[in-house]
């Protein structure tokens, strides 16, 4: 059993901070309220990053088409 101590309190018990973690769920320690952990979502990070790079390409292949060597 894992014990995680948070600055974030409990709804409905605002002094405890003490909060367990079983089945993927965090248990307040005094009212046994469940609540979901932080999740960090890498997929929408990495989406954001190649949307990024590609509108960088895109930027780089139309200023090189534009601002070009002219013949």
């Amino acid at each position: 059993m894992v014990i995680i101590h948070k600055f974030e309190a409990c709804r409905r018990c605002p002094g405890a901070t003490e909060w367990r973690l079983m089945h993927g769920y965090l248990l307040c320690e005094r009212c046994q309220r469940r609540k979901y952990p932080p999740r960090r979502h890498p997929a929408r990070r990495i989406l954001a990053l190649a949307i990024l790079s590609g509108l960088v390409a895109a930027g780089a292949a139309w200023g090189i088409f534009v601002f070009g060597p002219r013949a």
